[in-house]
């Protein structure tokens, strides 16, 4: 299903106008035309978007009480809706955080427990920021339990291609 524009950015991240011009773009203080909605805006060509999957795994296992950071970069634009960590392996960790670019999805630091983003979940959505391509998607866990595991989960989102 094609996503508009906005639905992908987000209207924080997109100055939007009339939508039959599609999307626009900031042109430093030059003016661009009376008839767009801003004068710092140039019409640009629509984007489409598609919802996609982004994995997440750890570089081998994480030893029992430890913390790890696992960094993935988008290639493209890329909006989080949802996290999804495998109920098999939700029980032996928590989630510390999740950082679009610099910025925390979480409303207040502290842990959140893996099960509550496992695939049976229902009302765990994440209205992120949009993560800019090659910027830094990072997923940050601790291995409660004594045993060493390998994380892994599925971000997923819209992405502009």
């Amino acid at each position: 299903m094609p996503y508009r524009t906005e639905e992908i950015l987000g209207a924080d991240d997109l100055a939007m106008g009339d939508e039959s011009m599609g999307a626009y773009e900031i042109q430093g203080d030059e003016l661009s035309g009376a008839s767009l909605p801003h004068p710092r805006l140039k019409a640009t060509r629509p984007m489409s978007g598609r919802r996609l999957p982004l994995g997440v795994r750890s570089n081998g296992n994480i030893p029992g009480g430890t913390n790890a950071t696992i960094k993935n970069q988008p290639q493209v634009l890329f909006r989080l809706e949802r996290f999804v960590v495998p109920s098999d392996i939700a029980g032996f960790f928590d989630i510390d955080d999740i950082i679009v670019g610099t910025a925390s999805v979480f409303a207040a630091q502290g842990a959140v427990p893996a099960r509550a983003f496992d695939e049976q979940a229902t009302s765990v959505l994440l209205g992120t920021d949009t993560n800019q391509p090659a910027t830094d998607l990072t997923t940050k866990v601790t291995n409660i339990d004594a045993a060493p595991h390998l994380f892994r989960a599925c971000y997923i989102g819209v992405a502009v291609i």
